[in-house]
């Protein structure tokens, strides 16, 4: 069974040595602090590569309408483009949500 730190009740809540200079409790301050931290590193680390791993797909699926609607001009051509990026962002966003939520409940 995962107690957490500190959580389980059988285990000693506090450890004293003759002439330490720290405490149970600082120690273990100091831990949940640096795992905290670690833990927001890991998060930020893992949302700059979802969101760099979004972005590349969003290149790749606007890549060939840019290019043939360039080597092929008419009225519509932006607005066709325009349709094509929100549509493609739409997805996107859609994509970037579902990640999200799934790495959040790893958390």
């Amino acid at each position: 069974m995962n107690y957490g730190l500190g959580a389980d009740p059988s285990l000693p809540t506090e450890m004293q040595f003759k002439d330490a200079s720290w405490s149970y409790d600082d120690e273990l301050r100091s831990l949940r602090r640096d795992l905290k931290l670690i833990a927001d590193q890991c998060r930020s680390d893992e949302t700059k590569k979802m969101i760099n791993s979004i972005e590349r797909n969003v290149k790749k699926q606007l890549g060939e309408p840019v290019e043939v609607s360039l080597s092929k001009p008419s009225e519509r051509m932006w607005d066709n483009l325009m349709i094509t990026f929100k549509s493609v962002l739409a997805r996107a966003e859609k994509v970037y949500m579902a990640r999200a939520k799934s790495e959040s409940r790893s958390w």
